[in-house]
């Protein structure tokens, strides 16, 4: 890592949502978890946010540049959802 505390925690976080992104795929489709699924999606939208928090300090540009992803997996927990209240 690279000493600072504040990027340390940053690229935690970073790395963090990338591995909760790549196992919502597996529970959604592969297992059809879609309640799961859609509770993992809101675990992802938490930690988008603190990404996006911690970013903004260090770098506003990297920052801004996540709010389309946050919007993003937004709608698509917004489409899980409907997934899961319809097949129930």
């Amino acid at each position: 890592l690279s000493g600072n505390p504040k990027k340390d925690a940053a690229l935690t976080v970073y790395v963090a949502q990338l591995l909760v992104n790549c196992l919502w795929s597996f529970l959604f489709f592969g297992a059809q978890a879609y309640l799961l699924s859609f509770l993992w999606l809101s675990l992802l939208l938490v930690l988008i946010a603190v990404m996006i928090a911690l970013f903004y300090p260090i770098d506003r540009t990297a920052a801004l540049l996540q709010l389309p992803y946050f919007l993003w997996v937004l709608f698509a927990g917004y489409l899980n959802l409907a997934i899961w209240l319809l097949n129930r």
